[in-house]
C-alpha cells in the first residue's frame, strides 16, 4: 500500500475507518484459521466428517471473501458496502 495508495491525508476519514475494519476481519479471520487447524482431526463417522470439511471449506471461501471486498472496496469503488 506504501507504493500505489495515497497518503493518509489525502484519503478520505471515512475511508481510512473503511480500511481499518477489513483489516481487522481478515486478522480474525486468520487467527480462526490458526485455532482451528491447531485442533482439527477428522472424525470417523461420515456425517461428521462432511460437516467438518463442509466448515472448513466454507471458513476459507469467507477469508477468500473479506480479502476480495478488501482489495475491491479499498482499490476499485473508493466507497462503503452498502451492508
Amino acid at each position: 500500500m506504501r507504493v500505489d495508495f495515497p497518503d493518509k491525508e489525502v484519503i478520505p476519514q471515512d475511508l481510512r475507518i473503511l480500511m481499518r475494519s477489513r483489516h481487522i476481519y481478515i486478522l480474525f479471520s486468520a487467527l480462526l484459521h490458526l485455532l482451528l487447524g491447531a485442533v482439527f482431526q477428522l472424525d470417523k463417522q461420515l456425517w461428521r466428517k462432511f460437516l467438518q470439511v463442509t466448515g472448513s471449506v466454507l471458513l476459507t471461501l469467507s477469508s477468500i471473501l473479506f480479502v476480495w471486498a478488501f482489495i475491491d472496496e479499498s482499490y476499485f469503488t473508493h466507497h462503503f458496502s452498502e451492508i
